[in-house]
């Protein structure tokens, strides 16, 4: 058979390609090498936020006493791995039963291109399989990136596939990055009563986040007692005595019982067999097509925006597009989620981008602090931040760091695509009491007009 579609790889990218391809009504194959879900299901999103929801609820019900709760709270590691292993096994027969009911045929093995129309799938201890398609999506993911003359043994220093593997919680963790997945191991592991030192390179934690969101949280890093490096590069790393070790800058030393590094991604091209295709990279247009005909890449291989949301939603556009249609990638309101302590996200501009581009910028901010839900909830660190700009005021950014960030974000991104402006804001009712009162009181303070903040000076 001929296939319409292959897709290669089933990650977030991946499988919703070959989901909605089988929708459409297409023949299609999805050939995964290893791990149904890919590394989001596996080895990132979903496992990360496993730990970070069980320990978060440990140390809350730990703070129910002041609020007239007595709860006997204990961490098991091991328990805590296995109910980890429950849910992705759960979720990974939940995408293969998928298949099975649309019709997308599964294919495990590793594939690599034997001609533009032709895939090889090669799978241990089985005879090698050729698949024949007319378009193929490359959705073969990343894999986490390592310090030049590093190696990850898995027990001493770990990169962040690893951590997920340890069958011991350590009693100090050094990670190595400060990017979203660092950040987010920072507070897990110093949430679990480990001593963790985090060293980051560039002059802020979250480099990408707005400067004033960063700040706010580098506070919350120190009450959490993480110590922190910034503008700091590790000038090596080694492992004495079962022990990490790493050099900062020329001389200062830092140790810890295990090193974590989390210094980014790298594509996976390996072995695809690019070359036989004409394809000594992968570049895509806003159809997410490649320089070759017939030939579409999506997610971390290509490089645009690592999130799982944004691989899922241009493995819908390469399919629809693979399939005869004519749809574009639009970037511009992807909301960013990182699940620190407390939460980050963020939507368009940071206040320092919005600046630099446009005139007549507003700025609004408030703080969890000043709303009754915070304080029902015991949970009152950090604001929302909302920025406008122009002649007509639209919305331009909005960032959050506090309760629940990763889910109140999609109301400002919604409202950024319907070219939303402060006064949209200011004059939409929210219920109360709930955290999303923050934003209509953001936008009235960037009109000095907010009802709970007191006079400006």
């Amino acid at each position: 058979m001929v296939y319409d579609v292959a897709v290669i790889g089933s990650g977030p990218g991946g499988y919703v390609a070959a989901l909605h391809g089988a929708q459409m009504g297409a023949r299609v194959c999805c050939i995964e090498m290893k791990d149904i879900g890919g590394t989001c299901l596996n080895r990132g999103c979903i496992p990360s936020k496993y730990f970070i929801v069980s320990v978060g609820r440990l140390i809350r019900a730990k703070r129910l006493k002041e609020m007239g709760v007595t709860v006997q709270g204990n961490l098991d590691w091991r328990k805590m791995i296995e109910g980890k292993d429950k849910v992705v096994s759960i979720q990974a027969k939940g995408i293969e039963s998928l298949f099975k009911s649309w019709g997308v045929h599964l294919v495990k093995g590793k594939a690599s291109f034997t001609e533009k129309t032709k895939l090889l799938v090669e799978n241990e201890g089985k005879e090698p399989q050729e698949i024949k398609a007319q378009k193929t999506i490359i959705a073969s993911g990343s894999s986490p990136s390592s310090i030049p003359g590093v190696v990850c043994d898995g027990k001493v220093i770990l990169n962040s596939d690893q951590i997920f593997d340890m069958k011991e919680l350590p009693s100090s963790v050094l990670i190595i990055g400060a990017g979203a997945i660092g950040c987010e191991f920072a507070c897990l592991f110093a949430n679990l009563g480990c001593r963790v030192t985090l060293v980051e390179m560039m002059p802020q934690p979250l480099p990408l986040e707005d400067e004033e969101i960063s700040q706010t949280f580098i506070r919350e890093l120190k009450k959490r007692q993480v110590i922190l490096y910034i503008g700091t590069k590790v000038a090596s790393l080694a492992i004495n005595n079962g022990r990490a070790y790493a050099r900062l800058g020329r001389e200062e030393e830092v140790s810890a019982d295990i090193a974590i590094v989390a210094a980014g991604r790298k594509k996976n091209f390996k072995g695809l067999g690019l070359e036989r295709i004409g394809l000594s990279d992968i570049q895509v247009n806003e159809r997410m097509e490649t320089g070759v005909e017939g030939i579409y890449a999506v997610g971390d291989i290509v490089g645009k925006k690592m999130l799982a949301h944004v691989a899922s939603r241009e493995g819908i556009v390469a399919m629809e597009n693979a399939l005869g249609h004519n749809v574009n990638m639009d970037y511009r309101f992807v909301p960013s989620a990182t699940f620190t302590d407390p939460e980050v996200a963020s939507v368009g501009m940071t206040e320092k981008q919005a600046r630099k581009e446009h005139e007549e910028v507003k700025v609004g901010k408030f703080p969890f602090r000043a709303l009754s839900k915070s304080h029902v909830l015991d949970d009152i660190a950090g604001e929302v931040k909302i920025i406008s700009g122009g002649r007509d005021g639209k919305i331009l950014g909005a960032h959050i760091i506090g309760p629940n960030a990763t889910e109140l974000i999609h109301e400002l991104s919604m409202a950024m695509a319907l070219g939303a402006r402060l006064q949209d804001l200011t004059g939409m009712i929210h219920a109360h009491p709930t955290l999303s009162e923050a934003f209509t009181e953001a936008a009235s303070a960037a009109q000095g007009l907010a009802i709970h903040l007191p006079k400006r000076k």
